[in-house]
């Protein structure tokens, strides 16, 4: 289905470009992608997921209770928009610390030793208990690009995630919205392959993590409420500034897939 955002921010095809037009997503779709390609991807996103957690902590901390004057004349209750918004990403912080124990299991059962990671909190039952944005950014990044064996294009992307919460809350919102996007778009033009069927039963399980109608409907949500703080200038955020760091989610993105796709064409 096409986007209208997408098209609003002429990303159609970069999108593709990170997604079903990647080396990785191709084999995998045509149930041709070695095994240890696919070992390595699932080592390094691991790691990925961690940083992941500490953006969408900070995101969550920077979204406004009360929506700044001028947001009077929108077709929606703006206010109740923030506190399903903050509500919503609160259990997507808690399915990404779920997802850590799904990479654990799915590690386990291929025989790969996961690194161990700095420790998630509890479950975010409050947006206003976070203890993730008390750890220092920094030596969180310290920690996770020193690890063994991670590949500097995941420390890169993972880099550009955390510097993220520099940004303006709008332009942290759509970020996640489209890095969400990559995810779910890839993961179901493989499971929507021919082949699909041919994938061995863990790889084909772990496809469905993301291939899902429930993360299907999060990004949806993800993308209203992202069109709905790119509308006008009354939100205080730079489009094209939004844009540009898109273009740079993107590629990030694609060189992400790069670090499994050695030996592939």
């Amino acid at each position: 289905m096409t986007s209208t955002l997408l098209q609003s921010f002429d990303l159609t095809s970069a999108l593709a470009d990170a997604t079903i037009n990647t080396p990785f997503i191709r084999h995998l779709s045509s149930a041709t992608l070695p095994a240890e390609n696919f070992d390595k991807w699932l080592y390094n996103d691991y790691i990925y997921v961690r940083a992941g957690i500490h953006f969408t902590a900070h995101l969550i901390d920077s979204i406004p209770r009360t929506v700044p004057e001028g947001i009077n004349d929108v077709d929606y209750d703006a206010n109740a928009m923030l506190t399903e918004l903050k509500t919503r990403l609160a259990g997507g912080y808690n399915t990404l610390r779920d997802e850590l124990g799904e990479f654990r299991k799915r590690a386990e059962a291929r025989s790969i030793e996961l690194p161990a990671l700095r420790p998630v909190g509890p479950i975010l039952k409050s947006v206003d208990e976070n203890p993730e944005t008390e750890i220092d950014s920094e030596i969180l990044m310290e920690e996770l690009k020193t690890i063994e064996n991670v590949d500097e294009r995941c420390v890169k992307h993972m880099q550009f995630m955390v510097n993220l919460k520099k940004e303006h809350w709008t332009t942290q919102l759509a970020s996640l919205w489209l890095s969400e996007k990559v995810y779910c778009d890839a993961m179901w033009a493989v499971k929507d392959s021919a082949e699909f069927g041919k994938l061995e039963e863990g790889i084909a399980g772990f496809v469905g993590w993301w291939a899902n109608d429930g993360f299907r409907e999060y990004v949806g949500l993800l993308e209203r409420d992202t069109g709905r703080t790119q509308e006008g200038e009354a939100w205080g955020k730079d489009r094209e500034r939004t844009r540009q760091v898109l273009l740079q989610l993107l590629e990030g993105e694609k060189g992400f897939w790069g670090i499994a796709e050695d030996g592939l064409e």
